[in-house]
């Protein structure tokens, strides 16, 4: 019976069996509100793994989203006790449209949050939090973080990672639940191979296979700890050019002098929490087997972060110093004036740039309610003209635009926004 259905539901979509829901509100909001649904690490076994017949069709599903095909992925997530919500972000950043795969209320899978940007600025770039509960406010700044460099996908893992008594076949083992060393739970999704995480991995990379996945991890420090410790999941050093843990350790630095730091690769003496054993990056690095064999290469595309409580997960103002760092590591690879006819904004608004500082390029949002004459203009302090990013007739949208002032000095800058009646002035900060 389960087969027929499905098939109906390929070849009709979903106007023949469900309409999609739709939403609007705070992105970051909704998105708390779900992390809060999560059911704790009592071992009391709400998390149930998905069947092979339910992974092929996730796997199906992720693919149709990818493909803008909202109504057949709909209707296979109803199928999976899940459904997509197309969301309205009305806050910030990254107000727009968004597409959320989350769990049904009356539905026992908790397999988790997917959120996915059918307009990315930075449309390689997945985000992962496999432990939101355990690793305190991994979660809300793994959402932050997508938000704000409008990445391609976030991640959230739907129970915590003790929530199930019984044990992943994977290799590896884990203080995290028990006072001895014991093998992950199955309900650890970096540690299994049949859970949803692994799932979505191997489609996403099937669309994109420049994907590039970082994942959220935090641990209690100690005296001896650096701040963070970076690795690829492996001791191996990526291709030459593709080593982004260098280039985000120099950023973070850039934007928090005082961190500290290892990076497996190259502080070879350093062991500990470098991920050898998540089946993610096992799979993104090559494994042929992601459950029992470390990689024998390193990409460059699995970024694995263990990061300290304080100044970096506790508050937002932490979260920005990686998104940040993030932003400035991975550049826009979408095309530099970007206007998003699906929003009509209700008021004229330049939103706040991002990254601010920024180090080359930044981002400027402009609301646009009514199609207007718009120009984007860069000016230095003294009020010379130094850039004009934009000079024509825009329909109504949110437009985007990027500077990329690598030939400019140092400084503050200021962008002036004229479209028609309106005006806005903002102010930008140029930190090489």
């Amino acid at each position: 019976m389960r087969t027929v259905t499905l098939a109906l539901c390929l070849l009709l979509g979903a106007g023949a069996t469900r309409s999609q829901t739709h939403g609007s509100g705070d992105l970051l909001s909704h998105i708390d509100s779900l992390i809060a649904a999560i059911p704790s690490g009592t071992g009391s076994g709400e998390y149930q793994p998905p069947s092979t017949a339910e992974r092929s069709d996730w796997e199906a599903m992720i693919g149709h989203i990818l493909n803008e095909d909202y109504s057949v992925a709909d209707s296979l997530a109803g199928i999976l006790g899940y459904h997509l919500l197309a969301f309205q972000n009305t806050g910030t950043p990254s107000q727009g449209r968004h597409y959320i795969l989350e769990k049904s209320q009356t539905s026992s899978s908790y397999w988790g949050t997917y959120i996915i940007n059918p307009s990315p600025l930075r449309p390689d770039l997945m985000i992962m939090c496999p432990h939101p509960l355990y690793d305190r406010y991994t979660g809300r700044q793994g959402a932050y973080v997508y938000a704000a460099v409008a990445a391609r996908m976030l991640a959230i893992s739907g129970a915590h990672r003790c929530n199930s008594p019984l044990f992943s076949p994977c290799s590896g083992t884990t203080t995290a639940c028990s006072s001895t060393s014991e093998s992950y739970r199955i309900s650890d999704l970096a540690h299994v191979t049949d859970g949803i995480f692994q799932t979505t991995t191997a489609a996403v990379m099937a669309f994109n296979d420049s994907t590039i996945q970082i994942q959220l991890h935090g641990f209690s420090k100690t005296a001896t700890d650096p701040d963070i410790i970076m690795s690829n999941g492996t001791s191996l050093a990526p291709p030459a050019g593709q080593d982004y843990l260098v280039s985000l350790r120099d950023n973070l630095t850039v934007v928090d002098p005082t961190l500290t730091f290892k990076v497996g690769h190259l502080d070879t003496d350093w062991t500990r929490l470098l991920g050898t054993t998540n089946v993610q990056g096992r799979l993104i690095n090559g494994s042929p087997a992601p459950c029992t064999l470390s990689a024998s290469s390193a990409t460059g595309g699995f970024l694995h972060l263990e990061q300290m409580y304080s100044g970096l997960r506790d508050t937002p103002q932490g979260w920005d110093k990686m998104a940040t760092a993030i932003a400035m590591t991975f550049p826009p690879t979408a095309t530099d004036v970007v206007t998003r006819s699906y929003h009509v904004p209700l008021a004229f608004a330049v939103r706040p740039n991002f990254p601010n500082p920024f180090n080359p390029a930044t981002t400027i949002t402009v609301e646009l309610p009514q199609a207007r004459h718009i120009t984007i203009t860069i000016v230095d302090i003294l009020g010379r003209s130094v850039a004009i990013l934009l000079d024509e007739e825009r329909p109504a949208g949110t437009i985007q635009v990027r500077w990329d002032a690598n030939a400019h000095p140092s400084g503050p800058y200021f962008c002036l926004v004229q479209a028609g009646e309106w005006r806005a002035v903002s102010r930008l900060m140029l930190l090489k």
